[in-house]
């Protein structure tokens, strides 16, 4: 398989795993495998394109945060007997630093 190839497959793959749908905090498809595959894709070219760096950079922290989503549905199962509202808080928070991330991943690999 050709070097080219290989990355849109690889593209298609991250595409697959962010394409399906989470059901609040829990996805089928874990986001973190996605954000990996798309910062090791972007970690080859980051000498050539400048800003391929920071979107590096960015993809290394979405896989950071969405892996830390984790530990948080632990603790959010734990916390239930307490009532629901942890269940929207949690996504709520979560979806915010994902989008803030993702915008400058974007705007970064997209300038390159």
């Amino acid at each position: 398989m050709a070097k080219g190839s290989k990355k849109i497959a690889l593209f298609f793959v991250a595409f697959l795993f962010l394409a399906t749908p989470n059901f609040n905090i829990i996805d089928l498809l874990p986001d973190f495998f996605a954000y990996f595959l798309l910062a090791r894709l972007f970690r080859d070219s980051r000498e050539i394109v400048p800003h391929f760096e920071e979107a590096h950079a960015a993809f290394i922290r979405l896989f950071y945060l969405t892996l830390a989503k984790l530990p948080a549905l632990v603790v959010m199962f734990f916390n239930m007997y307490s009532g629901r509202d942890i269940v929207p808080l949690f996504t709520l928070v979560f979806t915010v630093i994902e989008g803030i991330l993702l915008f400058n991943a974007i705007n970064h690999a997209s300038e390159g």
